[in-house]
């Protein structure tokens, strides 16, 4: 891996890390993945898109709120019911 590479990796996971989500600002939460079969776990299911505070979310916010699996499971039951 060039050194280049790697300075830009470590970049990203500093950013990825310093992301601290207030839930209060998300909202037009978009799931994609629900597979009815996978039912009542929607295991496969993801938050594609979202705002934060009035903007699109980033890659990395939005994979940061997709690890947190309560909110992404009531994510997908919103998205549902």
């Amino acid at each position: 891996m060039k050194k280049e590479q790697k300075i830009q990796n470590w970049e990203r996971t500093q950013e990825y890390n310093s992301i601290e989500l207030d839930y209060s600002l998300i909202d037009n939460i978009e799931v994609e993945g629900i597979d009815h079969r996978d039912a009542p776990d929607f295991c496969d299911a993801f938050i594609a898109a979202a705002d934060y505070d009035g903007r699109p979310m980033t890659e990395n916010e939005l994979e940061k709120l997709n690890e947190d699996g309560d909110f992404r499971y009531q994510a997908v039951i919103d998205s549902l019911y």
